[in-house]
């Protein structure tokens, strides 16, 4: 009868709502492109150690001038 049935219009209503937030927009585009994105938090670092590391690590690249994000970077390579 040219209406949309209630699923129809959920779909809709869920289509638009992904498009308009950035990150659902972009997790779709990824996963429409075979990335599998898995959001959970079982990927978490439970190491105490290990995520001050990470912290002070992202602490020193947001901190850093191109030189020395030039001089952490040969440290990160060293590292692997």
């Amino acid at each position: 009868s040219g209406g949309c049935t209630a699923a129809q219009s959920a779909l809709v209503n869920e289509g638009y709502a992904v498009l308009r937030d950035p990150v659902r927009r972009a997790l779709h585009l990824l996963e429409l492109n075979g990335v599998d994105v898995d959001t959970g938090l079982e990927h978490s670092i439970e190491d105490p150690e290990l995520l001050m590391e990470v912290m002070e690590a992202r602490e020193a690249v947001e901190e850093a001038g191109p030189e020395e994000l030039e001089a952490l970077k040969a440290s990160n390579r060293e590292a692997l």
